[in-house]
């Protein structure tokens, strides 16, 4: 029994310095990574306090919206470009359908018997009142607009004593 207990506080002893030495391995692995972060926040912080630093940051965020700035005005010219040949062929489609109209016109004035009468024509194109908005303004060139009549109902209502309210 004696070699059992003896053998079992070896081990033990060897477990407890096994585990000691792995406690002073990672105690040194995190004072190394802990020298790391402080070498680094004090670079960090020398530079910040560093006017070169500075304005090489300053020149880099300067040349950045400079060449953001131009992308956009070239954007801006291709946009207007492509606008004023959006407006000349506008233009050109207004004037050509003018063209067709007039000549729709001619046509119809010219033919005893159009297949549209040119008073249809032009209600269609809303240059003469319908038939409706041009009975609203004879009316109005009688004087006599009809006026609205508005009624009003006055009612009464009982109370609990029978008496009539209004």
């Amino acid at each position: 029994m004696k070699k059992k207990s003896e053998a079992q506080s070896t081990r033990d002893i060897w477990y407890a310095t096994s585990l000691s030495l792995l406690f002073l391995l990672i105690d040194q692995e995190l004072s190394r990574e802990m020298e790391l972060a402080t070498k680094a926040l004090e670079f960090a912080n020398r530079a910040a306090s560093n006017n070169t630093v500075i304005n090489i940051f300053l020149v880099g965020a300067f040349g950045g919206l400079a060449v953001r700035s131009l992308n956009q005005q070239r954007q801006i010219e291709a946009l207007e470009s492509q606008r004023d040949s959006l407006v000349k062929s506008n233009k050109s489609m207004r004037q050509t359908i003018w063209d067709w109209k007039q000549k729709l016109y001619t046509e119809a004035e010219a033919d005893k018997k159009p297949i549209v009468p040119l008073s249809k024509l032009k209600s269609i194109y809303g240059e003469v009142p319908t038939l409706s908005q041009s009975a609203g303004i004879a009316e109005k060139k009688d004087g006599k607009a009809s006026a609205t009549k508005i009624v009003i109902r006055v009612t009464s209502k009982r109370n609990n004593e029978g008496q009539s309210t209004t």
